[in-house]
């Protein structure tokens, strides 16, 4: 948290015992600083004057016309000339669409936007008020792109723990508990008086791509445990001024009411497993190749907000799509069916297959046909196990039962014995299948650190039993590691 008293431990600032530590410094440094302190812009004016539109081909003088940004929305008032109703008939038409060419725009201060995805609306037929654009994929920029981008951001269940610490030997201050998270860009969750500030820091001279933005917001939400939305980013020059903006994405940013669980612990003292769980989450949703790692994030996610059985259901689902494309696309395993001798399979089921059909009751002739041509393929049910097999982790007991209420649970919507509701049992299957999906997930993007298990203290998640699953010493390590920014100054 913050001092403004000098004292040995804040000017120090560290927050527990041997902890590596990294320092940060030059113009990033400075940046975080300004923004803990409340001393960065994280907005632009509420209104901006706008001198021209471009649309395609055409020119528009809007006149009287101004842009604001509402939530994640850039939007566009002009006064209702015969070329602004111009510009409306071609973006909607008789029904209100959306656009695929830009719509760019030059403003009064000298900088310009562009945007796509352009939503009008319809022109009343009384008293002519002013068109209304609304831009959904939009950015706002001047001169010089910068490198340091920020938004207020809302966090249910805030971490607890950070490795990241401000500190002005100068004044005696320190500020502990923020977050550092490398992605795409590097990533900051600032504790300030207001709120948490969501920071990302390119290192460039380009604005932060949004697709990047919407895969790392994933990420980051899977190891929170929990969705938080970001409106749009700001970016900051040099002095802490707000001189660009452009907007996220949607999709990963809206949240959804509900349940918080991270992934990883995120109150142990002296370490921030977040860390090394989101670099390898990242860095795996970005790769080349695409080992489907985005079905069980989003489905995790979307677990969050759904009720007890849905939330089990979707785990089961999750996991077990995850551990079929991983057997796919990574495992490949050598003998994919239990069938020894394929062309001789083959040969036989096509002797067969009158004989088939005329034993089907009526009707189901191709059906039953179907069903055995199908009996070559190796049962579902083993797959989750096989997969953590090949990260070499055999599963306990425990979570073997849990894996063979897959059919009774997928046919049917609800766990079993849910008729019979005991609340204790049930959320500790729901813990069980979760904590399944979660391994899964970390084995396949490297991650051996702390995850969380199905067992609860007071209330909070702790870290899973380690019989079964081992922390690595690497992973403890990246865990550990403390980094310290520091103004220039000092």
């Amino acid at each position: 948290m913050e001092n403004g008293e000098p004292n040995s431990e804040s000017v120090t600032g560290n927050p527990g015992p041997r902890r590596p530590r990294q320092p940060i410094g030059g113009a990033l440094a400075e940046a975080l600083y300004r923004t803990v302190q409340g001393r960065a812009a994280v907005a632009l004016p509420t209104k901006l004057g706008l001198r021209h539109l471009r649309y395609g081909e055409h020119t528009f003088m809007p006149g009287r016309g101004a842009i604001s940004i509402v939530d994640d929305e850039l939007k566009v008032e002009c006064a209702p000339s015969d070329l602004m109703k111009g510009l409306h008939l071609m973006l909607t038409g008789s029904e209100m669409t959306t656009t695929t060419p830009a719509l760019e725009g030059v403003l009064d201060n000298g900088m310009k936007f562009h945007a796509i995805h352009v939503m009008s609306r319809r022109l009343q037929t009384s008293e002519d008020p002013p068109l209304t654009l609304s831009c959904m994929d939009w950015d706002l920029s001047g001169d010089k792109c910068p490198s340091f981008w920020v938004a207020d951001i809302s966090l249910p269940s805030p971490p607890r723990e950070g490795n990241l610490s401000l500190i002005d030997q100068g004044r005696g201050y320190v500020s502990h508990d923020h977050v550092y998270l490398k992605g795409a860009y590097d990533y900051y969750l600032l504790r300030t008086e207001r709120g948490w500030v969501f920071a990302v820091w390119t290192g460039g001279t380009e604005a932060p791509s949004p697709e990047a933005l919407y895969l790392d917001i994933i990420a980051m939400q899977v190891a929170l445990g929990q969705r938080f939305r970001v409106e749009h980013l700001v970016g900051l020059d040099s002095d802490g001024r707000a001189v660009a903006a452009r907007s996220v994405g949607s999709g990963a940013t809206h949240p959804r009411r509900g349940s918080c669980y991270p992934a990883v612990p995120l109150g142990e003292s002296s370490r921030c497993w977040m860390a090394p769980f989101f670099i390898r989450l990242s860095a795996a949703l970005r790769a080349p190749q695409d080992i489907g790692l985005r079905v069980p994030l989003v489905f995790y996610l979307n677990a969050l907000g759904d009720h007890l059985d849905g939330a089990y259901l979707r785990h089961h689902v999750a996991v077990e799509a995850f551990a079929k494309t991983l057997r796919t696309n990574v495992i490949k395993p050598t003998q994919s069916t239990l069938v020894a001798d394929e062309e001789r399979w083959s040969s036989w089921l096509s002797s067969q297959e009158e004989t088939i059909r005329s034993l089907a009751t009526e009707g189901h002739g191709e059906l039953l046909l179907q069903k055995i041509q199908q009996a070559r393929t190796a049962p579902t049910g083993k797959l989750v196990r096989e997969a953590y097999r090949h990260y070499g982790i055999e599963l306990t007991p425990r979570m073997v039962r849990e894996l063979k209420d897959r059919n009774y649970t997928v046919h049917t919507g609800r766990m079993r014995n849910a008729k019979k509701r005991d609340l204790k049992r049930d959320i500790e299957k729901l813990g069980v299948i979760r904590m399944l999906s979660l391994g899964l997930i970390a084995c396949a993007v490297g991650y051996r650190g702390k995850i969380n298990g199905w067992e609860r203290d007071k209330g909070q998640p702790k870290a899973t039993d380690t019989t079964w699953w081992c922390v690595d010493d690497k992973m403890l390590e990246e865990a550990s590691t403390w980094y310290v920014a520091t103004p220039s100054d000092n």
